[in-house]
């Protein structure tokens, strides 16, 4: 009986790990894959993982929408009246304004939050940017 118990529990431990792996795959995948530039910086605000979208965004519209540390984000974002209170999901929204290299005027909606350990502890911050200047341009003709 101890040796089929033994064995069962190996059996789920190694379940176990694999949908770990599986999982952690997946949401690496998601968000390298993601449409929205997500940008990662440690607790010294110094970027350390950038997605392709981020890339992408920096190689269409130039270098000013890179983001290259989190202070100099925060200190260009412009207050987005309709944004939530930040709380501990949250740390900070706004607007980013950048113009591309041909002149032109974009908005992004950034959302600063904590990304925080199996404890609970805040280990790095993750930035998701969106492009919604076509959004803003549209409600603006609506007006």
């Amino acid at each position: 009986m101890a040796d089929l118990v033994a064995r069962c529990w190996a059996v789920i431990t190694q379940v176990t790990e694999l949908a770990a792996k599986h999982t952690a795959g997946h949401r690496e995948i998601a968000v390298e894959q993601s449409g929205e530039a997500i940008v990662i910086a440690d607790l010294g605000g110094a970027v350390v993982y950038a997605n392709r979208s981020h890339q992408r965004m920096v190689d269409r519209l130039g270098p000013d929408v890179e983001v290259r540390h989190l202070d100099d984000l925060i200190d260009r974002l412009e207050e987005d009246p309709s944004a939530p209170e930040p709380d501990d999901s949250v740390a900070e929204t706004g607007i980013l304004p950048v113009v591309d290299r041909d002149g032109a005027e974009h908005r992004f909606w950034v959302k600063v939050s904590p990304l925080r350990d199996a404890d609970g502890s805040v280990t790095n911050v993750v930035l998701v940017l969106s492009d919604i200047t076509r959004e803003l341009e549209a409600e603006e003709r609506l007006r």
